[in-house]
């Protein structure tokens, strides 16, 4: 590979590492990290507060459930003593008579609540089961995550160390003044070298003047770009 090809790789080698440096000192995936931590750790306290919640509603329905077993006993303890114990006594089947109706409106009421306790618990099940699901997905999101970035680095590091070996071969084959002169314009411009396609310089996209086309054809040892100033052409003495 004559000098200028050369030339043109270590450039392309060290703009790729200074991409992947960026890569590699980019931490914002951390900021991602924590903000998938933080959902996660409010979606975990809304799941145990549904948890809470059921667990209050199974325990209102079984309090609620005992009552009713307690007034079905009672009703069927005051109709076994009206249909047996009262006899032609008016007043005490009146009494009876009241204490069973008022005993019924508590029933009752205490089966419409164990209605509605069942409902709510189905919707808080349902709720809990959304809570879980989703403490799933962000569980995953956060490892998926964490392994991409680590690829990413591990790959942005691997590469980088790729090419800074290959730099330094490419360099050790250069004439020590080209490269000391291609370091010069590289540290000033971002790329110290460009190709010629048609006497259009690659790195500024500028068309060359016909002096320094001359100067190409004349052979001599380094010609720069007369509008960008990169090395466009370097005469290898083979």
């Amino acid at each position: 590979m004559d000098s200028l090809k050369l030339l043109l790789e270590i450039q392309k080698g060290r703009k790729e590492i200074k991409n992947y440096n960026n890569i590699v000192k980019d931490t914002s995936y951390i900021g991602k990290l924590k903000e998938l931590k933080l959902e996660f750790e409010k979606s975990k306290e809304n799941f145990k507060e549904k948890i809470h919640e059921i667990e209050k509603v199974k325990a209102d329905y079984n309090e609620a459930s005992e009552k009713s077993s307690i007034i079905k006993k009672e009703l069927d303890d005051l109709k076994n003593k009206l249909y047996n114990y009262t006899g032609c006594d008016l007043k005490s089947i009146n009494a009876t008579q009241k204490e069973i109706s008022s005993k019924e409106d508590n029933l009752k009421a205490l089966d419409d609540k164990l209605f509605r306790l069942l409902e709510i618990e189905e919707e808080l099940d349902s709720s809990l089961e959304k809570y879980k699901n989703k403490l799933y997905e962000i569980k995953n999101n956060f490892y998926n995550y964490k392994n991409e970035a680590n690829k990413r680095i591990a790959h942005a590091k691997d590469t980088i160390l790729k090419n800074t070996k290959s730099i330094g071969q490419m360099e050790n084959a250069l004439p020590k003044g080209l490269l000391e002169e291609f370091n010069k314009i590289f540290s000033l411009t971002g790329s110290g070298a460009g190709e010629l396609d048609k006497q259009i310089c690659s790195a500024c996209r500028m068309k060359i003047s016909s002096l320094t086309l001359d100067s190409i054809k004349k052979g001599e040892k380094i010609v720069y770009c007369d509008n960008c100033g990169r090395i466009i052409y370097y005469n290898d003495e083979k």
